[in-house]
């Protein structure tokens, strides 16, 4: 970029990048042919036309491999429907909370024929609303009869109905009991209240006998869920389902991250076209219908659950979708007859074909999630033994032409996606399942037309969102130099693959950095955006299978004392600190998330701890709450000691007025290694950041650690380490609005200059980014 382009404060500081003439060759891309392609979005257009939807969103997996994600058509106020667009996913909150009682079945914390009611029950500490009215089958209730819908109630029947959606019924004018008039309670009634007044009615059959849906099950269920991991239901959730699927977009309540994308604040009129989130209060029905999702998150779910056995070990997944009256071993069994029986699994619907599935409540939107256990089977069986073998020969001497149909069945069932998700906007048809079903037939899943990139970045990155972004491109870089025979000598390289995601708020964080985790990424870098509870996070892929890359804990949400306890805890196990970030919410953050746990004013601590990243010997030695003298006193000891520093971050202590430090310094194991020097500079402006970058230089230093926050009378200032334990060159970018950040990340990385740190500052009121390139 020439002079011209710079702003009146340097906006690029160039680090004696000395590249004597730098060319840029660019590699015609060769594109691979998508697999939805024209054919199957005229095919789903129609598909909404047809049916009267106003948009919907799909996607699809193959292999654990994403297909395709896309958005189609507008939401009910009107906006584009996007990969990314939110839906209220309803009864797949029944998926959910069905996998994590589960897990705690597999982590013997309950058992499936455990009684719920009663006093020796998992929920005795939920008495009816009136005792005298109690049906005595009521204490037969087991785990297991809440997950397949077997407990006595039925929402077909009244007067109750469906005691969920109480509130709408009345609404609406039907005919059944007041249960908030009744119990003298105001709305939202609480999940335990509602429980209270349901368990004092009587059943509608015994438990056990009988399958009927039942919402009121599942938001027992959710409550099951507390007893036995004591810890909230949403947490537990979020901690044992969520994160470690990656699920960084799936939330509660509308309030996790304000209005709903896909609804005008504007309906309030109470219709039968209106969402059914806009009549209930989902904190009031978390377990049963609760939920908001993405297509991106239901297909990591289905990848978690069904194909990578993150949540569930197979003895245990076997349980989930076991047939009911019959062994888990039973479950799925090749020998099970050729029809396809379907039946409630807990959760999902499965039939003895291997395929499972969930769709919609009946008075939400449409959905339906779908996965294939056995793609590779016929309709007729489910594993080629011996004596499937047998009868399809038999078949196939007395009944051609139905062998020639079943070897058609296969064809097609091998030739469709594993899994798909169709989320739609409206509540229209029966038996989405089999219209999805011929919709995924337009999907091309040959070997050819796979992505060539992995499409959940596109979820995770907004380097890959960006139109300039080609997957495709061979990027190479060439530094012209001299050779001992006069010539010239070109070098190319590789760049490395990177992600950037400017903001994810602090509530999404572990999941995100799960979702990295899953798709082969380590955590680069990650900094807080100035007075907000969110963070940039900078991913880069493991090209190397060393464990330290992608064996690593991160944690956050800290205080002193939890950092220095997980510290200690994770150093047992061979995990050492080798990032630590400090960073203080707003006083307005706290106020908009009164109800969550992120409360605290900080100072607050995000760390990545990672398996034996330093070698044996290796001193480490932190610090958090550091004022500036004393800090300094620390830094020339530790200098003088020959320690030098992996991370230096400041927060403002508005009760001393003074920049409060943390710190990781390390000491390396081999003294014969020459002694790293540093300088660590704070309290710094945008210009002298850049004026000491450039000084630094001169002794031979390069930037090792860039860290923003807001100083003094709220302005921006930075605190930057540099080091000689690099001699890579670099490049610092700095006065760049977010338009612009990720179009200069892409041209510089074809450059060959990779981002090292991005930190984002307010200048003027205005939101911009420090960017530091290191040469790759």
């Amino acid at each position: 970029m020439s002079s011209t382009e710079r702003n009146n404060s340097v906006s690029r500081i160039n680090l004696a990048l000395t590249l004597g003439v730098a060319v840029l060759t660019v590699i015609t891309p060769v594109t691979g042919s998508s697999p939805t392609s024209h054919g199957f979005d005229k095919a789903f257009y129609d598909f909404l036309y047809e049916h009267g939807y106003v948009g919907g969103a799909v996607a699809a997996m193959k292999d654990r491999k994403l297909l395709f994600a896309k958005g189609y058509g507008e939401d009910t106020a009107g906006k584009q429907v996007t990969a990314n667009s939110k839906f209220h996913i309803s009864s797949l909150a029944k998926s959910l909370t069905a996998v994590a009682t589960m897990r705690l079945v597999q982590l013997r914390r309950i058992n499936l024929d455990d009684k719920v009611f009663g006093k020796a029950g998992l929920l005795k500490h939920i008495t009816p609303w009136r005792e005298e009215t109690v049906d005595e089958r009521l204490s037969l209730i087991t785990v297991d009869h809440l997950l397949r819908h077997t407990t006595g109630w039925d929402v077909d029947q009244g007067p109750l109905y469906d005691p969920l959606l109480n509130k709408l019924y009345l609404a609406r004018g039907h005919d059944v009991p007041d249960i908030a008039g009744h119990m003298s309670e105001t709305h939202p009634i609480k999940p335990e209240t509602l429980i209270s007044y349901v368990i004092s009615q009587p059943l509608d059959f015994t438990p056990g006998t009988k399958t009927a849906y039942s919402n009121i099950a599942y938001l027992v269920l959710g409550r099951v869920v507390e007893a036995g991991s004591k810890m909230e239901y949403r947490e537990f959730v979020k901690k044992y389902i969520l994160a470690p699927c990656g699920m960084w977009n799936t939330h509660l309540e509308l309030s996790d991250h304000g209005d709903f994308p896909g609804v005008s604040t504007s309906q309030t009129e109470n219709t039968d076209d209106q969402p059914l989130f806009r009549d209930i209060d989902t904190l009031s029905v978390d377990s049963a219908l609760g939920w908001f999702s993405t297509v991106y998150d239901l297909m990591r779910f289905t990848r978690c659950t069904f194909e990578a056995g993150q949540l569930l070990n197979r003895q245990h997944l076997k349980l989930l979708l076991a047939r009911r009256g019959t062994p888990s071993s039973e479950s799925l069994d090749p020998k099970l007859e050729a029809r396809s029986e379907t039946w409630d699994a807990a959760g999902f619907l499965t039939n003895s074909h291997g395929i499972v599935w969930q769709d919609s409540d009946t008075h939400a939107d449409d959905l339906i999630l779908y996965h294939d256990l056995h793609p590779q089977a016929t309709s007729s069986n489910m594993s080629p033994t011996r004596g499937d073998a047998r009868r399809r020969r038999q078949r196939r001497e007395d009944k051609g032409s139905a062998a020639k149909l079943v070897v058609e069945q296969a064809e097609s069932r091998e030739s469709l996606p594993d899994s798909w998700v169709v989320l739609l906007h409206g509540k229209k048809i029966n038996h989405l399942r089999h219209h999805t079903r011929n919709l995924m037939r337009y999907v091309d899943t040959s070997e050819d037309s796979l992505p060539q990139e992995n499409l959940f970045l596109r979820d995770l990155s907004d380097l890959h969102r960006h139109p300039s972004w080609d997957p495709d491109m061979a990027w190479s870089w060439r530094q012209v130099g001299a050779t001992p025979g006069g010539g010239v000598l070109p070098v190319r390289r590789a760049a490395p693959e990177i992600t950037v995601r400017y903001k994810v708020d602090e509530q999404d964080l572990s999941a995100y950095v799960d979702a990295l985790k899953n798709e082969g990424f380590d955590v680069q870098w990650l900094t807080s955006n100035p007075q907000e509870a969110s963070f940039v996070v900078m991913g880069k892929r493991i090209e190397r299978p060393k464990r330290a890359k992608y064996d690593f804990i991160f944690k956050h949400g800290l205080d002193h004392r939890r950092l220095l306890r997980t510290k200690l805890w994770l150093e047992r196990g061979g995990y050492n600190l080798t990032q630590l970030h400090s960073y203080v919410r707003s006083a307005k953050n706290i106020e908009d998330d009164k109800k969550s746990k992120w409360t605290k004013e900080g100072p607050l601590f995000a760390a990545v701890f990672r398996y034996k990243a330093f070698p044996q010997g290796t001193q480490m030695k932190y610090g958090t709450g550091h004022l500036p003298e004393p800090y300094h006193k620390l830094v020339q000891m530790y200098h003088e000691k020959e320690f030098y520093p992996l991370s230096q971050t400041i927060t403002w202590a508005k009760s001393q007025k003074v920049e409060e430090f943390a710190f990781v310094f390390i000491k390396r194991a081999d003294v014969r290694k020459p002694k790293t020097e540093f300088r660590q500079y704070y309290d710094l402006t945008a210009d002298e950041l850049a004026q000491t970058t450039v000084k630094t230089i001169k002794s031979h230093l390069r930037l090792a650690h860039l860290n923003s926050y807001q100083g003094k009378g709220g302005k921006s200032r930075f605190s930057a380490v540099y080091t000689n334990s690099t001699r890579s060159k670099g490049m610092l970018e700095l006065d760049q609005p977010l338009k612009k950040a990720s179009e200069m990340t892409i041209f510089n990385m074809r450059m060959g200059l990779a981002p090292k740190f991005m930190v984002p500052y307010k200048e003027s009121g205005r939101l911009r980014y420090a960017i530091y390139f290191e040469e790759f």
